[in-house]
């Protein structure tokens, strides 16, 4: 019961954690894209890139929330195997 309780909170602060990360990395983008010069391209691929991750990560923590509460291994499996893409885009 108690390692639920830990993971539902990894997983509570992580979608906190991405809503800031979220604006900070806006706000920065929107700062780059005003200040250095860019080609067309790169800002689109960038922007692209920023809402994939946003939506990648919100399904991971989405999924990992039900696979804990509902204790069904599957959810938790594809919220792990998330991680990956996720970790490569926060990289890039």
């Amino acid at each position: 019961m108690i390692t639920t309780f830990v993971l539902q909170l990894c997983l509570y602060f992580s979608g906190i954690y991405l809503a800031l990360f979220s604006v900070v990395e806006f706000c920065i983008q929107i700062y780059k894209w005003i200040s250095l010069p860019y080609s067309a391209g790169t800002l689109s691929s960038e922007a692209i890139l920023l809402f994939l991750l946003i939506l990648v990560e919100s399904i991971r923590i989405q999924l990992g929330k039900r696979g804990n509460l509902t204790n069904q291994s599957l959810p938790l499996v594809a919220s792990l195997l998330l991680i990956a893409p996720s970790l490569l885009a926060v990289l890039y």
